[in-house]
């Protein structure tokens, strides 16, 4: 239910601020995230995240002994 009154308003769902609401929300207190983009923001959702999945595919998929070509764009 939308309150008129919170603990604590947090502005951006990033991962800081994500972090910020849970922890607040775990020791009790009525919290109200603000957020234009996806939970999580960038790093999670497009940038460090699934980058370190792609790296971390290509060397399992190496230490199988698949060879990947290397081409230049």
């Amino acid at each position: 239910m939308l309150r008129s009154e919170y603990d604590i308003i947090v502005i951006g769902g990033g991962a800081a601020g994500f972090s910020a609401v849970v922890a607040a929300a775990e020791r009790g207190a009525s919290v109200l995230l603000v957020s234009e983009g996806p939970l999580g923001g960038t790093c999670v959702n497009f940038g460090c995240v699934p980058s370190k999945h792609v790296l971390y595919s290509l060397a399992t998929a190496r230490k199988a002994g698949l060879k990947l070509a290397s081409r230049k764009l």
